[in-house]
C-alpha cells in the first residue's frame, strides 16, 4: 500500500501512528481462594489457602493489601506486598496476625490495589470458609 502525506483523522494532531484502546475493567480480577474452605488443622491436606488474582493496567510495582475479617468485621489476618502486573498468588495458612488458628466459620478477604485511581477497581472481596 502507498502512503499519502497528511492527517487521516482530524481529531488526532500529528502524522503519526496512534493506536486507541478501551481502558475499561478492573485493575483486580479473577480473584480466587483455592481450596475454600479450607482446613488449616495440621494434616497435610488443605491446610493452605492460596489467594490468586491478575493484576492489569498498571505500569511500576504498587503495595498490596490483603486482609481478612470476621462477619463482625474485625480484622484478624492482613499481608501487604508489593506487586506488578500479572498473576499474583499470596498462601494464607488460617493463623491470625498473633499466630494463632483462626476459628471454623466464614470470613471476608479484602483485596485492596493502591493506585492513584479509587475508581478502578482496586478493592475486591471474597468469603472464605475455614472449617475443622
Amino acid at each position: 500500500q502507498t502512503v499519502e502525506a497528511g492527517d487521516a483523522e482530524p481529531s488526532v494532531s500529528a502524522n503519526t501512528l496512534s493506536l486507541s484502546v478501551p481502558l475499561g475493567g478492573s485493575v483486580v480480577q479473577d480473584l480466587s481462594i483455592s481450596p475454600n474452605p479450607f482446613t488449616p488443622n495440621g494434616d497435610g491436606l488443605n491446610d493452605v489457602a492460596q489467594i490468586g488474582m491478575s493484576v492489569f493496567r498498571i505500569t511500576s510495582s504498587r503495595d498490596l493489601d490483603i486482609s481478612v475479617y470476621t462477619l463482625s468485621g474485625r480484622r484478624v489476618w492482613q499481608d501487604r506486598r508489593t506487586v506488578g502486573s500479572g498473576v499474583q498468588s499470596v498462601p494464607w495458612d488460617g493463623l491470625d496476625s498473633d499466630g494463632n488458628l483462626v476459628p471454623p466459620g466464614i470470613y471476608i478477604l479484602k483485596v485492596d490495589l493502591n493506585i492513584d485511581d479509587d475508581s478502578a477497581g482496586t478493592v475486591v472481596t471474597r468469603t472464605v470458609a475455614v472449617a475443622y
